[in-house]
């Protein structure tokens, strides 16, 4: 049985969570979940602003529990790459003897009226608005994330965040 604290109240990235764990640990183990900071841009835009952000809630939670076997923390953004915009996540997993692993999301490239209104003061969620999507699925953005608005719900928010730490975990794995 293993020890974990989770960075986050956000019901997507525990979801996603619970899912990881449970495929590269199995069952049995212990969740706590601990809201964290992540001290950057309400949307991050680079991979190394969202990798100091999981960092980030990794020392907080590390400081508020010291005792657990595993600290994770997760920070989504976007990035630039060949003069396109893309969402993606990343996860930092530390155990209790300070060990770190990284893992990285799929990147889903933003559309043209997602990109035309990026703002490095707004969160992402408020720069999507409803009028851009089907209203059902514009109904259940928390869990499907820009992402899985995008996509039509195909890679949404739980995906995203699930196979970052999917990756990062099984690094442990390793001799």
């Amino acid at each position: 049985m293993k020890n974990f604290v989770i960075t986050s109240t956000n019901e997507a990235k525990n979801k996603a969570a619970l899912q990881a764990i449970f495929e590269v640990f199995g069952s049995g183990n212990v969740f706590h979940k601990v809201p964290a900071p992540s001290g950057v841009k309400p949307t991050p835009l680079s991979d190394e602003e969202c990798i100091r952000g999981a960092r980030n809630r990794v020392k907080f939670a590390r400081n508020s529990q010291p005792n657990a076997d595993y600290y994770i923390g997760a920070e989504g953004g976007l990035c630039h790459i060949d003069n396109k915009w893309f969402i993606g996540g990343w996860v930092a997993v530390e155990n209790k003897e300070g060990i770190e692993h990284l893992g990285s999301s799929a990147r889903v490239e933003l559309p043209s009226f997602i990109v035309e209104v990026i703002n490095t003061d707004v969160p992402l969620s408020k720069v999507v608005v409803p009028e851009n999507f089907p209203p059902d699925l514009y109904a259940r953005r928390d869990t499907l994330g820009t992402n899985g608005l995008i996509t039509a719900g195909i890679y949404t928010r739980v995906n995203e965040f699930y196979d970052a730490l999917k990756v990062a975990l099984s690094c442990f794995n390793l001799k």
